[in-house]
């Protein structure tokens, strides 16, 4: 299906530090019931970028809201190949062929989804292991505070030249 990131949001707000966009998912859309107004904030604060979901609903209709930002720690040009990666996470959902969760909630110990130290990302690809496209069931331990709201660190990602990382309050 087409999912958000293929609709034309309208753009609220814009400035150097911060852009607000919203759209409207009418009711039945992706076969999803009730009509659906979401805003996304994306806000500069200092080397930070916070990003702040807002859905209104007309009625009941499951919302799971996420960012799927890629980002290059090492520049214009080159590759992830040096990337390592710590997720806070004991267990992630696994997905049937269809790529949906089908309930079962394993340990990440000893499996190709094992970041809970830092881990070269492409160390766990290769074989019938293509790539990444599952959940994680965090378990923070680091937490922090942003504009009164408590967050938790979710996972660090290392480039050859930045660093980045994630919290979440969800």
């Amino acid at each position: 299906g087409a999912g958000f990131d293929t609709r034309m949001w309208t753009v609220k707000v814009h400035t150097d530090q911060r852009l607000v966009m919203e759209y409207y998912s009418a009711d039945g859309e992706e076969g999803f019931p009730s009509g659906l107004l979401t805003e996304v904030t994306f806000e500069l604060i200092g080397s930070a970028l916070k990003i702040k979901y807002r859905a209104t609903p007309e009625g009941r209709t499951p919302i799971a809201l996420t960012n799927h930002s890629y980002f290059n720690l090492d520049g214009f040009g080159g590759t992830i190949e040096s990337h390592k990666a710590r997720i806070y996470a004991d267990r992630y959902t696994q997905v049937g062929e269809d790529l949906i969760p089908d309930g079962i909630r394993p340990e990440v110990r000893g499996t190709v989804f094992d970041f809970t130290e830092m881990t070269p990302i492409l160390d766990r690809c290769g074989g019938d292991f293509v790539g990444y496209d599952h959940n994680f069931i965090l378990s923070p331990t680091v937490y922090r505070g942003f504009d009164g709201i408590k967050t938790h660190l979710a996972a660090t990602v290392e480039g050859e030249r930045l660093a980045l990382d994630v919290y979440t309050d969800q």
